[in-house]
């Protein structure tokens, strides 16, 4: 059986140059208005108390932990009870589960906001309305949540639930921030930009989408998902880059929609560089890459990439660094 790795390793800077941020970001220049701001999800919304945020402090710091599945919790304050949220930018809209919902005793706005998936599925989810979610120093006002189901994100192992998260942080709320997991120091980091960048890497789409450097000088556009562990690549980029396929697994994804299982095959190896890191994949799965339709990226990077490393996202400046 071969087993999934990612090997990181700091290297000298891989710039990405202004033609090639322009081609990428023209290949997806009718993706880049934020779900925020978007029809479906202002739909979501009660005009008459829209939809805002907060912000109290330009820079703080909370705890960061890993669960057992090797994801990354934090607390957040909705309607002043503390909750434990995923930190996951993969989810393009912030979730929080059914049962938790219901102790708040949140009402379900009209309307229901359809989500993609790993498994390349597609769910209509209905919402609930928030009047307040706040993160630190950070509160949003009016913030509407996907109900994840209660069902599909349980791990039952000796009635244990596992999957002990009360929702989940979207990229829908952190893309509206600069901030770093620091997973040496064990903190979730909201910063003040205070650098100028002349070669940015990251396009503001409503996913977080990244430049990255390929070995032998070309660029390829992968997602980052921190609620994934593990990387993967789209069917099309292996068949493109002419990467040698090893074996076939089944494997078991979560996302939004909860647990899902899928037949991938495994890819022996890729190098990619991001910022000042190389990143070395062994034993990558294939899974679905079509974020936006008709513009499919080439691969997702999951949370393995910055493991014992630090990861800031300084949306203000399209920038991601990874040290």
């Amino acid at each position: 059986m071969f087993i999934h790795r990612a090997k990181i390793q700091s290297t000298r800077a891989h710039p990405i140059s202004e033609k090639e941020y322009m081609e990428k970001s023209r290949y997806l220049k009718n993706f880049q208005t934020p779900l925020t701001k978007m029809p479906s999800y202002e739909m979501l919304c009660d005009s008459s108390h829209p939809f805002s945020m907060t912000k109290l402090a330009d820079a703080f710091d909370l705890p960061l932990t890993r669960n057992l599945f090797g994801l990354y919790e934090i607390d957040v304050w909705i309607e002043d009870v503390k909750c434990r949220f995923l930190i996951d930018t993969g989810a393009q809209i912030s979730g929080i589960r059914k049962q938790k919902a219901e102790q708040l005793k949140l009402s379900v706005p009209a309307g229901t906001l359809e989500i993609g998936s790993v498994g390349a599925t597609k769910m209509k989810l209905s919402t609930v309305l928030v009047n307040q979610l706040r993160l630190g120093m950070i509160s949003w006002q009016h913030v509407p949540l996907v109900l994840l189901d209660q069902q599909r994100f349980s791990l039952p192992l000796f009635q244990i639930d596992l999957l002990r998260f009360d929702g989940i942080l979207g990229w829908d709320l952190l893309s509206m921030l600069d901030f770093e997991l620091d997973t040496i120091s064990k903190r979730f980091k909201v910063v003040k930009n205070h650098f100028r960048f002349d070669r940015p890497n990251l396009i503001p789409c409503s996913f977080p989408t990244l430049i990255v450097r390929e070995e032998g000088g070309g660029t390829a556009l992968f997602g980052v998902d921190t609620g994934a562990k593990q990387s993967w690549l789209g069917t099309a980029y292996v068949q493109q880059r002419s990467l040698r396929v090893i074996s076939e697994a089944k494997v078991v994804g979560f996302g939004v929609h909860g647990k899902e299982e899928m037949m991938t095959p495994i890819i022996d190896s890729l190098q990619l560089y991001v910022d000042r890191a190389d990143i070395r994949l062994h034993g990558c799965i294939t899974a679905f890459v079509e974020i936006f339709e008709g513009h499919p990226f080439d691969g997702v990077f999951g949370n393995e990439i910055f493991a014992g490393r630090r990861i800031r996202f300084v949306n203000s400046k399209q920038m991601l660094l990874l040290t």
